[in-house]
């Protein structure tokens, strides 16, 4: 009996998941820095390689938010995360995991970071420390699922991924990215620009302070023109 290639499955497969187990997403969305919210957002997200790809890019696209600062003349717009950095992240999480694994691919997006987790360990011939250092040489661990890919505009020819994170990142004033190995899975942390948690911080306090103290002063103001008009 003949059987579609892996790569056939994952990308116009009408049901993936049925011979490809693990080969979905989930999305978590926590508005704090931690697990702990119960006020969370979990999505699966089943189907096709490409049906995930652009489901994605439409919850990651309402993170690229832009905080405006009028005091701040030299960069008065912030995005919070650049979109390019997003997409590539969100591509080689989905394009270089191992699918023999079932678990899922996970990307969780936290107040003040998004964390993308790729089940399975680096490819072969890269490493952690090469990683981090910047001098890892483009590689694709799932050639014939990246050649489509690219066809798709979801990934770059070369595989560069990691130095378009990078640059990217360091171009929209974010902190530099994090990368982290292990044999389960390989992980990438884009964190958020400062000005953001700045701005989830104090505009909170003062905020509730003015609604406490003119609450009361718009209830007094009200009866007062009304028993005036009484008397008269």
């Amino acid at each position: 009996m003949l059987r579609p290639r892996n790569y056939a499955v994952l990308l116009f497969g009408t049901a993936t998941q049925r011979f490809i187990p693990g080969a979905f997403t989930i999305y978590s969305s926590y508005p704090g820095i931690d697990r702990t919210d119960p006020y969370a957002q979990r999505l699966e997200l089943p189907g096709t390689l490409i049906d995930q790809a652009r489901r994605l890019q439409e919850l990651l696209e309402a993170e690229a938010v832009t905080l405006f600062d009028k005091t701040n003349l030299k960069t008065p717009n912030a995005e919070k995360y650049p979109r390019r950095a997003l997409q590539e992240a969100m591509v080689n999480a989905l394009a270089h995991r191992e699918y023999e694994l079932v678990d899922p691919t996970r990307i969780t997006s936290y107040r003040d970071r998004i964390e993308f987790i790729s089940p399975g360990p680096l490819p072969v011939g890269v490493a952690l420390e090469d990683l981090r250092m910047r001098t890892v040489a483009p590689r694709w661990r799932n050639q014939a699922l990246a050649w489509f890919l690219v066809r798709l505009q979801l990934a770059q020819a070369e595989g560069p991924g990691i130095q378009t994170i990078r640059s990217t990142m360091k171009a929209a004033g974010c902190p530099p990215p994090i990368f982290d190995a292990s044999e389960a899975a390989v992980t990438c942390v884009l964190r958020a620009h400062p000005r953001f948690e700045t701005a989830t911080r104090k505009p909170g306090r003062t905020g509730s302070r003015k609604t406490r103290r003119s609450a009361p002063r718009r209830a007094k103001r009200r009866p007062r023109p009304a028993t005036r008009a009484a008397k008269s």
